[in-house]
């Protein structure tokens, strides 16, 4: 998804204000090592960052409700209130585009699962979006619908195989929408 997204912003070279970056991060699942390193590399530069939005977890899909999610809560509302315009980018883009059901975008300042999504966000410090907002940077991590629905919903669709090696299920028709909705909001945050 991330090469997918170069390969389209490509187009927009010496176009944009802001500088796009591509990053692949290691050891996620050890504490967010890479990402870590880089938002306080980040920090200690001055860099600004308008946003972040990290993928983790976007082709896992084995219904026909199409439900993703956009993590945009923090435990800290100023930084919170930072990543929701990119939550909210994302979502309009997946909205235009008609083929994901409308984004659940998590805004919650308590990190457990639950299905108030303006009260809970279970990815707060989760993910590698964490080591942005760690270093007061906004940011927001799309992924696959994973944590709780509304009653209102579908019934939540989790990867049986999260963190096995059997986890070998991809839906590629899903995982390019969201990648599509993610890069034409990349486009249009980079302006």
């Amino acid at each position: 998804a991330t090469l997918a997204i170069a390969r389209y912003l490509v187009r927009f070279a010496g176009k944009l204000t802001h500088t796009v970056r591509f990053c692949f991060f290691n050891a996620e699942e050890q504490g967010m090592v890479g990402s870590n390193v880089y938002a306080a590399m980040l920090k200690a530069a001055g860099a600004p960052v308008k946003a972040s939005i990290c993928m983790d977890m976007i082709s896992y899909n084995s219904d026909a409700a199409q439900i993703f999610e956009i993590h945009a809560g923090y435990s800290d509302p100023a930084i919170r209130d930072l990543n929701l315009p990119i939550a909210k980018a994302i979502a309009a883009w997946a909205a235009d585009l008609g083929t994901l059901a409308p984004a659940q975008i998590y805004k919650g300042t308590i990190g457990t699962n639950g299905a108030d999504r303006n009260v809970y966000d279970a990815a707060i410090n989760r993910s590698d979006h964490a080591s942005f907002h760690q270093q007061g940077y906004p940011a927001v991590a799309v992924s696959e619908d994973f944590f709780a629905n509304l009653p209102s919903e579908p019934g939540v669709d989790p990867n049986p195989n999260y963190h096995t090696n059997s986890d070998i299920s991809i839906d590629s028709a899903y995982a390019s929408h969201i990648t599509c909705a993610i890069a034409y909001a990349i486009s249009e945050l980079a302006r």
